[in-house]
């Protein structure tokens, strides 16, 4: 609990002991400026009260910026109650209460041991209690009606793509399962009880940002969110509509291929360059018939650099390495300079090809390029990141004095 922990001291020097009320033992209840969150505390504890109020209100507001909802929870409050164990104990646990008549919800989130508390399960806690909040929320015409439930799933990937730094590590290893097959049809991704969303995090968290795209100003999550305080139940279906413009699985499907495959060039982190994009960038050194639908052609299932070079002079593979050479150059795009630079070395070795140089010269530029590759490979190997140097400072030009 470090964060807790640096916040603590800063609390623990300047307003010295914890109140106390009396005869009780518990501390003063603390509240946000809203009073919908409110964190307690017994005295021994006291301390813990605003560094978690803190931790919780500030997932809140980064839950406010991604979804471009307001969490002002009109209908309910969530309670934190941190416990006085000393065991360690990292368990985190949520309670869910209803009055039935007014529709109003309580959630209550308890950390035994505050200083043993994994940050990560409190985080997917309070946005799991946000969420039902919010729906309650939407239910103050009808507080009768019985929500519709939401995937257990849907709170880890918002706790995890609201964290901007985990975007592009989740990104990768969706895009590593969907590579390998691992992953199954849409539908099937993000059913209620996904499988998927629910064993890998990071697949939740590139589910998660999807079901932020908005159409007429109105995500999938917001429209599901919706749903739920109508009393119906998670519907795939009903994502697919939003999402793919169809409710049919089949239309889905072509969707999620087409966004895996979009993803593979997004730039989030401008500058930046992972070991999954070393990988992804890898497997794409290949030469295909520039037109696709072309079954019978020698390069349908795609021909190896290497390999081409024995069909440097037939005019089909100079065609395709023409193509190849702005895929790869668009590949790079975004990234670091050591891609950029690998990138042209490959783009090089493309445009050469293309234009029928001598075979000494592409066997030199194509043994060039991958020397390169290889040294990115093992810069990234141990999954370190390739960032671009900061931008110099401009100097400025130094004013003549007066005479």
């Amino acid at each position: 609990m470090k964060a807790f922990a640096a916040v603590l001291v800063w609390f623990s020097f300047f307003l010295g002991a914890p109140a106390a009320v009396p005869g009780l033992g518990a501390a003063m209840p603390v509240y946000s400026k809203d009073g919908r969150i409110v964190v307690q505390a017994p005295a021994a504890r006291a301390a813990y009260r605003f560094p978690v109020m803190i931790f919780a209100d500030r997932v809140r507001q980064s839950l406010t910026r991604t979804t471009g909802l307001e969490f002002t929870a009109n209908n309910g409050q969530l309670e934190i109650a941190v416990g006085s164990a000393t065991n360690r104990e990292q368990t985190v646990r949520a309670i869910h209460f209803r009055d039935a008549a007014t529709g109003a919800v309580k959630e209550r989130i308890e950390l035994p041991d505050p200083e043993g508390a994994d940050l990560a399960k409190l985080k997917e806690a309070v946005c799991e209690s946000l969420l039902r909040i919010w729906v309650a929320d939407a239910q103050i015409d009808a507080p009768s009606v019985p929500p519709g439930k939401l995937p257990a799933w849907l709170a880890a990937g918002l706790a995890h793509y609201s964290e901007r730094e985990s975007r592009q590590p989740d990104l990768d290893r969706t895009l590593l399962l969907w590579s390998h097959a691992c992953l199954p049809p849409a539908a099937e991704l993000l059913e209620l009880d996904s499988a998927a969303a629910s064993a890998e995090p990071a697949v939740a968290g590139a589910l998660t940002g999807w079901l932020l795209d908005k159409k007429n100003g109105v995500s999938a999550l917001e429209r599901m969110l919706r749903a739920a305080a109508a009393g119906r139940e998670w519907d795939v279906r009903e994502i697919a509509a939003h999402l793919a413009g169809s409710p049919d699985p089949a239309a889905f499907d072509v969707w999620l291929d087409r966004k895996m495959d979009d993803a593979r060039r997004t730039v989030i982190v401008p500058g930046l360059t992972t070991k999954g994009m070393v990988r992804r960038f890898r497997s794409s050194l290949l030469l295909f018939p520039a037109v696709s639908d072309i079954i019978d052609a020698p390069l349908f299932n795609g021909v190896s650099f290497q390999d081409a070079l024995r069909h440097a002079s037939d005019p089909v593979y100079r065609e395709a390495a023409l193509r190849q050479a702005g895929l790869v150059k668009l590949a790079a795009m975004g990234r670091d300079g050591t891609f950029l630079a690998v990138s042209k070395a490959y783009e090089a070795f493309l445009l050469a090809f293309a234009k029928g140089r001598k075979p000494g010269e592409l066997v030199k530029l194509l043994l060039a390029a991958d020397d390169a590759l290889r040294a990115m490979e093992a810069q990234t190997a141990d999954g370190a990141e390739l960032r671009l140097p900061p931008e110099p400072e401009p100097s400025g030009k130094k004013k003549k004095p007066r005479k």
